[in-house]
């Protein structure tokens, strides 16, 4: 690896943040350059899949993804429960 291409802090510091690569990426002038050998020509728009990552991870992150999680598995037992001790819903296992 050449000296140039070393991450030093200097070097970190005049980079982009997240939202200014998602805009650069995002641009005509970014879309329209050639993609590489594996895509040929073609160049898709990585925009949306990033953003969407970006805000699954700090959904997680949250503590709405604790309760999210809780309710599944709440439904899950009221469902499992409803089927087994009241034989609300017809079993599975025995059709």
């Amino acid at each position: 690896m050449s000296a140039d291409r070393v991450l030093t802090p200097e070097r970190f510091a005049t980079g982009m943040t997240f939202d200014q690569y998602l805009e650069y990426i995002g641009t005509p002038a970014s879309l329209a350059r050639e993609a590489g050998w594996w895509r040929g020509p073609e160049r898709m728009d990585w925009t949306g899949p990033l953003r969407f990552l970006r805000d699954w991870g700090a959904m997680q992150r949250s503590p709405f993804f604790k309760v999210w999680a809780s309710a599944a598995i709440d439904e899950m037992l009221s469902a499992l429960y409803e089927q087994r001790i009241l034989g609300a819903l017809p079993d599975p296992c025995r059709a």
